[in-house]
């Protein structure tokens, strides 16, 4: 039996709201340039209202390409809810011989623009760079000495609604590692932290009115051994109570423009346009990227 379609059901809200984002991005700018940090990802919560079987939206979601860790969770108890990841991401992954890669994600333009744009971007190549060496770092914590490498700095890939700056970490975990010390030492992901990570957490908390829950989490799948692989929980949308919830992140560096940002929300967003359009039947109001710009908080 097909799961019965997903459709709105009342108006979206974005937090913090499209109008007082530059003034959220603007704070952060201010923490960069004064040194606090040199890197913050920060956050807005898309909501609306729905009704129907999330199973739709994730069966039409996870059938796109660029879902390369798409996943579905039901989870019950006290507090059901569904949530269906889109992620792109690949945080970190490591095989039965202990060797460890990382593929953090900085940097993205809508797919309408030519690649070579993003390419040329400093300010971008500049967010990548910052959290490849933040995730040096990292596992240098549980990788042997002189085996942490970066094989790929910085490739731009292509996806069906956007671009990204991908770059590639890998090392050879210590003798005696176990799981736990790696998600110690690497959760959460650089990417949407920021660098120093604790600070750009705590200067990321203070800006952003809600707590993410699962969205910039982790989605792991354990194997034998040591061997597991786990997402990054971007382009993650949760379903509890029949309200929709999807978080977009951006990185913000010393010289990031507030509307800049405000549309690289809205690329990221897009993705969520697309999965709920194509799961609406004729007569379903669909959902309007664009009214993230006029929804109330």
């Amino acid at each position: 039996t097909r799961p019965d379609p997903l459709k709105r059901s009342g108006p979206l809200t974005s937090t913090p709201h499209a109008d007082d984002w530059p003034e959220v991005v603007a704070t952060a700018v201010e923490s960069i340039r004064n040194g606090d940090i040199f890197q913050v990802n920060l956050c807005r919560r898309i909501s609306l209202p729905v009704e129907g079987d999330p199973r739709s939206f994730a069966i039409r979601a996870l059938s796109e390409p660029q879902t390369a860790f798409g996943a579905l969770l039901e989870i019950q108890g006290g507090k059901p809810r569904t949530v269906v990841s889109m992620s792109p991401e690949l945080f970190f992954e490591v095989n039965q011989e202990g060797h460890i890669r990382t593929r953090p994600i900085k940097g993205t333009l809508p797919a309408a623009q030519p690649p070579e744009v993003l390419h040329a971007s400093a300010k971008d190549a500049a967010e990548l760079h910052m959290i490849v060496d933040l995730m040096r770092n990292d596992l240098g914590r549980v990788c042997e000495v002189g085996s942490v490498h970066v094989p790929c700095p910085r490739r731009i890939e292509t996806h069906p609604t956007v671009h990204h700056g991908v770059g590639e970490v890998c090392g050879n975990l210590k003798p005696g590692v176990h799981r736990t010390d790696i998600l110690k030492a690497l959760f959460p992901a650089g990417s949407i932290t920021g660098a120093p990570k604790i600070k750009a957490m705590q200067i990321a908390a203070s800006l952003e009115p809600c707590a993410r829950g699962a969205y910039c989490g982790a989605i792991t799948l354990f194997g034998p051994g040591r061997s597991m692989v786990a997402s990054v929980a971007i382009r993650t949308a949760v379903f509890e109570n029949n309200s929709l919830v999807y978080g977009v992140g951006c990185g913000i560096v010393a010289d990031s423009d507030p509307l800049a940002e405000l549309a690289e929300s809205e690329a990221k967003a897009a993705v969520l346009h697309k999965a709920l359009d194509s799961v609406n039947q004729p007569g379903a109001t669909s959902f309007d990227v664009a009214e993230v710009l006029q929804s109330p908080a």
